[in-house]
């Protein structure tokens, strides 16, 4: 599930995490991005510092780097994790 990039096709997040609601317990990317906003995106996410990904701990995210490319891949884990187990948040939290 692709939800935002950077340059002029990025999604607005109020749209990115409506799709992981909508989708939960599925892992997309929601940035792909070389540059210092990737470990910003991942904190906001996780602490719940962004009004779109509120409650914290509701949303999980994570970057991984292939080559020159960052990704930030999301997740919805509902607000008292009852979607946790559908993410397979461990393998993905490890990797």
């Amino acid at each position: 599930m692709q939800h935002s990039g950077a340059g002029p096709k990025r999604r607005p997040w109020a749209l990115v995490a409506r799709d992981l609601i909508d989708n939960p317990g599925q892992w997309g990317v929601v940035l792909d991005d070389n540059t210092s906003n990737t470990g910003s995106a991942v904190a906001r996410i996780n602490n719940g510092l962004t009004r779109w990904f509120q409650p914290a701990g509701a949303f999980l995210a994570v970057s991984r780097t292939l080559g020159a490319t960052t990704l930030v891949y999301a997740v919805y884990l509902g607000e008292n994790h009852e979607y946790a187990k559908m993410a397979n948040v461990e393998s993905m939290s490890a990797a």
